[in-house]
């Protein structure tokens, strides 16, 4: 009875010691550099499509931002990594054959739930990913379509890499194989286009609280300047007062008085700097194929936030 206990505190003790933690730091420093890059370049994919930009360094959130694209990422690529993996270690071609259709029908049914997983843990709200959906449509179809933007990062994640299975299939045996690191050298470069589908499909409808750039829809209460260039902006349509804004459908609006603020109809704010507001008409196209207006700030005496 005199051995010791492997799991004594004398061994966790020692086990501990024994730990490089310097080298523990850098990994997590660079897993930490790492994620905030990712994020940097998803956030400026999505302020280059409606034409501003913000790299300073100082931006946490974009830690939070490459942490859920990053497994956004991981997920598109399980149906090129299940189907590869099982093929690859398959013992004869027709077993290859067999097994690499099934390998790629689970990593798509993992694909197709984490990534509803996730979407729904960002608070997002998955049916503004497909527009005018057909009267009828069946619920498992509804379902699939609420993930569509991974659909198309998964399908592209396993095209290409396919393409180089099919020129040599009998070089997929274990892992390490030749093969293999291209396919994952590949998949890295995928990847990298990739962060734009997620940048223009699934950044902007991730609240700002989790790290994403869902816009806000507000009123803007116009100076005097300010109503004149919204007058241009609109086709000479001037912009309501307050009261008007405030008035009930179908009865007339109050008189204005010569101290209303004028407002502008609501309006999505996708972006504000100290000295420019990046606004776009509510419509039910995405944000990045419609126009964006720059209004200077000078232009806004307040910004008031619609539910």
């Amino acid at each position: 009875m005199n051995e010791k206990n492997p799991m004594s505190k004398e061994s966790i003790a020692a086990k501990l010691v024994s730990i490089d933690w310097k080298n523990v730091g850098s990994v997590v420093a660079g897993v930490v550099a790492l994620l905030y890059v990712l994020g940097l370049i998803v956030s400026n994919e999505y302020l280059n499509c409606i034409s501003a930009s913000n790299f300073a360094l100082l931006r946490p959130q974009c830690i939070f931002t490459g942490t859920w694209t990053l497994a956004l990422l991981f997920l598109g690529a399980l149906p090129a990594i299940g189907g590869h993996m099982i093929a690859g270690r398959q013992p004869n071609k027709w077993r290859k054959w067999l097994f690499f259709p099934i390998g790629i029908l689970c990593g798509w049914v993992l694909t197709v739930m984490g990534s509803w997983i996730v979407l729904k843990l960002l608070q997002t709200d998955t049916q503004v990913f497909w527009y005018n959906q057909p009267a009828g449509l069946p619920q498992p179809w509804h379902f699939l379509l609420s993930v569509k933007p991974m659909l198309y990062i998964a399908t592209w994640y396993l095209v290409f890499p396919t393409i180089v299975w099919l020129s040599n299939p009998r070089a997929f045996v274990t892992f390490t194989s030749a093969p293999i690191r291209h396919l994952v050298i590949l998949l890295v470069f995928l990847s990298v286009w990739a962060t734009w589908g997620i940048a223009s499909e699934i950044y902007p409808h991730v609240p700002k609280a989790m790290a994403g750039g869902k816009p806000q829809v507000v009123v803007l209460f116009l100076t005097e300047d300010g109503k004149k260039v919204w007058s241009e902006l609109r086709d000479d349509q001037h912009p309501q007062t307050a009261a008007q804004a405030n008035a009930p459908q179908g009865t007339a609006p109050p008189a204005t008085g010569t101290g209303a603020v004028p407002v502008t109809p609501k309006v999505n704010l996708l972006y504000e700097t100290s000295d420019q507001a990046f606004i776009q008409l509510n419509t039910d196209k995405p944000i990045c194929d419609q126009p964006t207006i720059k209004l200077d700030r000078k232009l806004v005496g307040a910004i008031r936030t619609e539910k």
